[in-house]
């Protein structure tokens, strides 16, 4: 930033410079011509800021996942540094630190790389909206501001902390959009009803009291920083003609010394003018006169060397580098010029209060840090995607876990229309980690349907898996997809022979994968390919998602989770009395494609999301109840969702949503016991022979002991009713209108299970 002009204009009295009516001092703290020059006005150049482009990024964190819509300062405080002045005015640069950090404690992590420097603190308000910076009341701002630092300034004991008598404060409007900062820094100090005096001007230290002097000085001053664990804006110095050389003392120990006379109050200026000492004497100036009650000092600016420099001071060679570079200044001042009463009470009236930075037209304009013409368009994007979501917490859902979501690993079994529909709803929660599963290719009528694929998706031939995980990476740089071509033994679908190899590799590698993620959508096109996922999910306790088009319906389904879990809900396969077969044999070309409306697939994904990110913020994860508890009961619910159903079956002709729901069914052919612990002891043994004859899934799982059984009660039931007629029953009412044509009527059986 700019720096504003050495002398800004002003109603404050202080920034003009002239001959004093003030009443002579009875004689010069320090020896020395310019003792005699006539009183003039002393002057101090205001702060000018620099804020380091991390602490606008620690704002910009801290404002969107802690303050919110919260505006007070309480919760977070500014810690500003700067050192000695050198060719140029110094800046007080800006960090942002928790309200526990003390201000003249030792540097954190945030500040420490900055290295030596005078360390004090501040207060910031964050507004919410442009129109309320604008409106600001920037008098009332600064008033209460200044109100503790006013109180601390006529405290004697803040001689033991002098952090504490320098202050800051900000106001800011943070645009988290686009990354744009808008603010006023105020540095607030009093202007009194009259100035402070100077029966000379500013006069060289090294000029006036020697090089031997100087170099004293900056090796006591070296001794006593090495003591403290910070920088005190304020010090004393004692000896400072004596011939035992300058010694360093701090504030409190300047109280106790006896020979107050010939103290000189130090401090570390960040100006450079030649006319102006830097903006913390003022706060210097009020204290020494209302807390010690002294009516003149002298002051040294210490200016030229960096702090680290001085610091290093102890050795001779270092000592010596900072006399060469010095440029510190002594000045007289009169005290009781300003008007206030020596050992002042808190109830005197406070002075105005002054110290807005001023821009380049002298006015206190606000400056405005743009950090998003300087990121990259990745980091634009990682920053930016999940801010939606973000400030949902803000009011929606306080509870909302975007850290947990981003970690989460997700399988998604099937490429197709739900496939990417699925992978841009997630992609959208703030799912980072993502597993596309296919097997086929992109076929020239698939882009129109399928959002995640292009026409020369098409040309090449790419792999469906491969060309969605490339696409979601291109639509966001920062998330984790990765692309597997793979097909999923069925039952029904003979492996023997030459298929022998790849089926085993295909079973071990989709094992490795549905236990290395978390949730695992089910999206493919056939019945029995969902079959060997839904087993796997049940053996390793993962959830899953089933979802399922018809031509003008939609299924959507939780299941999965361990056999060992109790009042497990129903898989896929529950309702079925038979084994999973070869549904594609002998069927014409529309009873083969997934022929849908084309709405029905987003509607089923974003429905599957939703639920699944229901079920990862529910108490109970898996184990969530299907139906809403009574009220009466209470209970945790999910924090996005008063419940989360079993199913989710809608009727895009009538437009209507059912909510079934049932238990797991002891001997269904994919998530039963009996299966599960086959494969856990068997593994591809047993799904080869399952798919060599869908019928052992039938004798694994006790479904044909329980047909036979119940063949034999029906039996049994015909021959005691022989001769009573069976009432006439009315049959019940669809739950939705079926597709007339045979071939569509099988095809939405085998899209979802009946009720």
């Amino acid at each position: 930033p700019r720096r504003p002009p050495a002398h800004p204009a002003g109603s404050d009295p202080a920034f003009r410079a002239g001959p004093s009516k003030a009443p002579a001092l009875p004689g010069p703290c320090l020896p020395g011509p310019a003792a005699l020059a006539p009183r003039t006005m002393l002057r101090f150049e205001l702060f000018h800021s620099a804020v380091q482009t991390r602490a606008w990024e620690l704002l910009h964190n801290y404002k969107l996942h802690i303050l919110r819509l919260e505006e007070s300062s309480s919760r977070l405080r500014l810690r500003l540094t700067y050192s000695c002045s050198r060719r140029a005015s110094e800046p007080a640069v800006l960090h942002f630190v928790e309200d526990t950090a003390a201000p003249d404690g030792p540097p954190t992590p945030v500040d420490a790389e900055a290295g030596p420097a005078v360390r004090f603190a501040g207060s910031v308000r964050v507004v919410n909206t442009w129109g309320e910076l604008k409106s600001l009341n920037k008098s009332d701002f600064l008033r209460a501001s200044a109100a503790r630092l006013w109180s601390r300034l006529l405290d004697a004991d803040s001689r033991r902390s002098p952090s504490s008598m320098v202050e800051a404060s900000l106001v800011v409007y943070a645009d988290l959009k686009t990354h744009k900062y808008i603010y006023f820094f105020a540095f607030p100090a009093f202007a009194t009803a009259t100035p402070f005096t100077s029966p000379g001007t500013l006069r060289s230290l090294r000029a006036e009291a020697g090089v031997p002097v100087v170099r004293r000085l900056y090796s006591g001053l070296a001794a006593f920083l090495s003591e403290t664990t910070s920088v005190p804006p304020f010090l004393a110095v004692t000896g400072i003609m004596g011939p035992g050389g300058p010694r360093a003392l701090s504030l409190a120990e300047a109280w106790e010394y006896e020979e107050r006379g010939a103290l000189v109050f130090a401090f570390f200026d960040p100006a450079a003018s030649e006319q102006a000492l830097g903006w913390p004497a003022r706060n210097l100036c009020i204290h020494l006169r209302t807390a010690w009650g002294l009516d003149r000092v002298t002051l040294l600016a210490i200016r030229g060397p960096s702090l680290a420099a001085i610091l290093g001071a102890a050795r001779e060679e270092r000592c010596e580098g900072c006399v060469h570079d010095d440029r510190s200044v002594l000045v007289d001042v009169d005290l009781a010029s300003c008007g206030l009463p020596p050992f002042a009470s808190p109830m005197e009236p406070v002075p105005k209060v002054v110290g807005w930075e001023l821009g380049p037209s002298g006015k206190a304009t606000p400056k405005m840090a743009d950090l998003g013409s300087r990121m990259s368009g990745d980091s634009l994007a990682e920053a930016s995607a999940d801010l939606n979501l973000k400030l949902m917490r803000w009011r929606q859902v306080p509870e909302l876990d975007t850290d947990m979501l981003a970690r989460t690993r997700v399988l998604l079994l099937g490429a197709g229309t739900l496939g990417c529909a699925v992978a841009r709803t997630l992609l959208g929660w703030g799912v980072r980690n993502m597993t596309l599963l296919d097997s086929g290719r992109v076929s020239y009528s698939n882009p129109s349907r399928q959002s995640l694929y292009e026409f020369a998706d098409c040309e090449r031939g790419a792999y469906k898996a491969e060309a969605a995980a490339a696409a979601l990476k291109r639509i966001f740089p920062g998330v984790n997809a990765a692309g597997v071509v793979l097909g999923i033994p069925m039952p029904g679908h003979s492996v023997e022979g030459g298929e022998l190899a790849a089926a085993s590799d295909a079973v071990q590698r989709l094992d490795a994968l549905v236990r290395a993620h978390d949730v695992v959508f089910l999206l493919t096109d056939t019945r029995e390919s969902r079959w060997l996922p839904t087993m796997l999910c049940v053996a390793h306790d993962k959830l899953l998602i089933n979802a399922a088009l018809g031509f003008d319906s939609f299924l959507v389904m939780r299941h999965g989770g361990s056999f060992q879990r109790p009042q497990r809900l129903g898989c896929y396969f529950c309702n079925d009395i038979v084994a999973p077969v070869d549904s594609t044999r002998d069927r014409t070309m529309d009873q083969q494609c997934t022929v849908t409306r084309p709405g029905l697939a987003p509607m089923a994904a974003a429905v599957g999301v939703e639920m699944a990110v229901a079920l990862l913020h529910h108490p109970r994860g898996m184990d969530a109840p299907a139906t809403p508890a009574p009220q009466s009961e209470g209970g945790a619910v999910s924090a996005l969702a008063e419940f989360v159903p079993h199913q989710v079956r809608h009727f895009m002709r009538t437009f209507e949503h059912v909510l079934p729901h049932g238990q797991a069914f002891p001997q269904c052919t994919a998530c039963s016991e009996a299966v599960a612990r086959a494969y856990l002891s068997e593994g591809f043994e047993m799904v080869r022979r399952c798919c060599r004859d869908p019928a052992h899934l039938a004798s694994l799982s006790g479904l044909d002991q329980l047909t036979v059984e119940l063949d034999d009660l029906d039996e049994f039931a015909l021959e005691e009713d022989d001769e009573v007629p069976a009432p006439a029953v009315p049959a019940p009412a669809p739950l939705a209108q079926l597709p007339a044509a045979v071939g569509e009527e099988e095809k939405c059986a085998e899209a979802w299970p009946p009720l």
